[in-house]
């Protein structure tokens, strides 16, 4: 609910991000680089938000021996 909060919020404003949430109370939000820091303020002004943390994409799927 967070999340969709978020994104409603920022239609508005046409800011590209998306949500999931993982089997615990995290919400991972996914955006664009050039956009995380419009996004990081928006999350940082909802109520219950405790700590952002930003990481950028991995090298992506490999096999390993």
């Amino acid at each position: 609910l967070v999340g969709s909060e978020m994104c409603i919020r920022d239609r508005s404003k046409a800011v590209e991000a998306c949500y999931t949430i993982d089997a615990g109370p995290n919400v991972h939000v996914i955006t664009i680089k050039h956009q995380l820091d419009t996004v990081r303020q928006y999350l940082q002004q909802i109520p219950g938000i405790l700590r952002v943390v930003s990481a950028p994409v991995g090298n992506g799927a490999r096999l390993i021996n």
